[in-house]
């Protein structure tokens, strides 16, 4: 797994917390990108490589040069796992097929791909080119051949309003004596 988190975090969200990577948000007490590596170390995926840089995705690719038979799951930081159970039967699922794959929602991909070594190297090459356009490219220049829908493992946190609904889901009701939430607003 590449956690691809060098892409800054969107203006809109950073008016509401002050990070400039989404991997530095709090999440269940913890960074989201400990998070994910916790989660991910749970499943059969081997490795977990946090990329905070875009100059690392060189060594990543000479490594895939020389490994080309593995698969490669792209991850971008904005896409959070909010279902740890789901997420661990997809990652069962999808073990088993021979594929590159990505998680859509009607027809819009979102950034998180499975590939296979040599389709990585070039997603790879294109976005050190251009790392501040991270996400538009693996949403729509990343060819796959299958595109799974109505996996709900998962929140995307660029906008506003994706940020506040996956906030929602960092709290437990037994941490506090009542919660109340509106579209804007948890107290």
């Amino acid at each position: 797994c590449l956690y691809l988190d060098f892409q800054e975090v969107s203006s809109e969200v950073k008016d509401i917390v002050n990070v400039t990577h989404y991997g530095d948000l709090l999440y269940k007490k913890q960074k989201l990108k400990s998070y994910h590596k916790t989660l991910y170390s749970n499943t059969s995926v081997s490795d977990f490589v946090h990329l905070y840089n875009a100059d690392q995705l060189l060594g990543v690719t000479d490594f895939l040069r020389h490994n080309t038979d593995s698969f490669v799951i792209l991850h971008h930081s904005s896409f959070a796992i909010t279902q740890p159970k789901e997420f661990y039967l997809f990652i069962e699922k999808i073990s088993y097929l021979d594929v590159s794959l990505s998680i859509s929602d009607f027809d819009e991909q979102k950034p998180f791909l499975i590939l296979n070594a040599n389709y990585a190297i070039q997603a790879l090459e294109k976005i050190h080119k251009n790392p501040e356009s991270t996400d538009s490219f693996l949403e729509n220049e990343i060819e796959v051949d299958e595109k799974f829908k109505l996996e709900r493992f998962y929140k995307t946190i660029r906008t506003s309003v994706e940020f506040i609904e996956f906030l929602h889901t960092n709290f437990e009701a037994r941490f506090f004596n009542s919660i109340q939430k509106d579209e804007l607003f948890i107290t």
